[in-house]
């Protein structure tokens, strides 16, 4: 899946990219717009590699899909997501997720996450990670509780959401980029259209060694 890049007005730009370990795999990113305005941005990761993490993740896209019809709070929804992926995760697989809603005139930002490493707020040239409200990885208990916290991401700050094959990426010699090196990256260059950056630099790091994750 590679969704369109919204376009919103002002100086607001979201942006994303996927890069698979193998031909498919199971990273999944998507962006929903809601009736008031807002948007459900969200970046999920599948357990296990290639084909089968590719049809679970294709499962839970539609899920996340049909919820967000009912615009609920990111913990609400991630609640509604969990008990519906229990039913073909059955606790055997799961998938770690961030989930945000993002009001674009004000700035206001509402959060939940499953598992996933929190995001990273970049604001004058300092990189902080955001407190993480509670959340286990969707798919593991058929019952979940998900916190939702808040915050406002103002003009020229950038939130960066990132899965696990940022920094486990490995050079040729097998070193990993680490999140050392990624926080570093994003002070240097963190405005706006930061998430291109840190994909480029992931790749020079890389370079003729596949990705990993």
């Amino acid at each position: 899946f590679n969704p369109c890049q919204p376009e919103l007005e002002g100086d607001n730009l979201i942006w994303g990219s996927s890069v698979p370990a193998q031909f498919v795999g199971g990273d999944l990113y998507d962006f929903i717009p809601n009736s008031d305005g807002s948007w459900y941005i969200y970046v999920a990761d599948v357990s296990g590699k290639g084909l089968p993490a590719a049809l679970i993740m294709s499962a839970l896209w539609t899920r996340i899909r049909a919820e967000a019809l009912g615009e609920r709070t990111p913990g609400e929804m991630l609640k509604a997501v969990n008990a519906g992926a229990y039913e073909f995760m059955n606790g055997e697989v799961f998938a770690t997720m961030v989930l945000l809603r993002y009001f674009p005139e004000s700035g206001k930002c509402e959060f939940a996450l499953a598992g996933h490493p929190s995001p990273l707020l970049v604001a004058d040239g300092k990189v902080e990670s955001l407190e993480r409200p509670f959340g286990l990885p969707v798919g593991i208990l058929e019952e979940g509780d998900f916190g939702t916290s808040e915050f406002v991401l103002n003009e020229g700050e950038s939130l960066i959401i990132v899965t696990d094959g940022v920094d486990e990426a490995r050079a040729a010699n097998g070193d990993f980029f680490g999140e050392e090196r990624m926080e570093e990256m994003l002070r240097l260059g963190g405005t706006p259209g930061a998430g291109e950056k840190l994909l480029k630099a992931v790749a020079d790091w890389r370079g003729e060694t596949p990705p990993n994750d």
